[in-house]
């Protein structure tokens, strides 16, 4: 029965923490908002601490794809550099970068993802922020969500502590009472 609840939390948890993360990320106006549920789902683990590891790594990986992004691409931009090339460049900084850093490998497809869905009408910093804030959300609100459940573990625990109500007729009267009140 432990099981067949841990799947069921896990999936609740996997599909809220996705559409939450989708619906703020459309709130906020984001253009991709599909980067904030794929976060999302991606952070959630099976354990709360390799949650919590993921999503700090995940942050940490996305600001660094983001910075390396923006760096090669002002840089591939000032000097022609082709797309192609400024990929490359950046994705090769990234590796560098996250080599013995599982958590950090983020960075090797967040890097990708701002060079490649540059819009004209927007500066390469702004393309930035939006995808930065898109993962950013998903895993913040994935780690929440597995946070919410962990808590509330905790509480359907403490409340399956104590004994259940027995009925007890006194005086034909009835009373409830716990099991410990005898």
């Amino acid at each position: 029965m432990e099981k067949i609840m841990d799947f069921g939390c896990f999936a609740v948890r996997c599909s809220l923490s996705a559409v939450l993360s989708y619906v703020v990320a459309l709130r906020l106006g984001l253009p991709y908002p599909v980067w904030a549920p794929m976060s999302a789902l991606i952070v959630s683990q099976e354990d709360l601490k390799t949650t919590r590891h993921a999503v700090t790594g995940r942050i940490a990986g996305t600001v660094l794809g983001v910075a390396i992004a923006l760096i090669v691409a002002e840089f591939g931009d000032f000097m022609a550099i082709p797309e192609w090339l400024q990929l490359s460049l950046g994705v090769g900084i990234c590796a560098l970068c996250a080599k013995g850093r599982p958590a950090m490998r983020v960075s090797l497809w967040t890097c990708p993802l701002v060079l490649l869905t540059r819009i004209p009408s927007l500066s390469t910093e702004m393309t930035g922020l939006f995808r930065g804030s898109e993962v950013v959300i998903g895993a913040v609100v994935g780690g929440l969500a597995h946070l919410g459940e962990n808590w509330l573990r905790r509480f359907a625990a403490l409340l399956l502590r104590r004994r259940p109500a027995v009925r007890t007729t006194d005086d034909n009267r009835s009373w409830w009472r716990h099991d410990s009140e005898e």
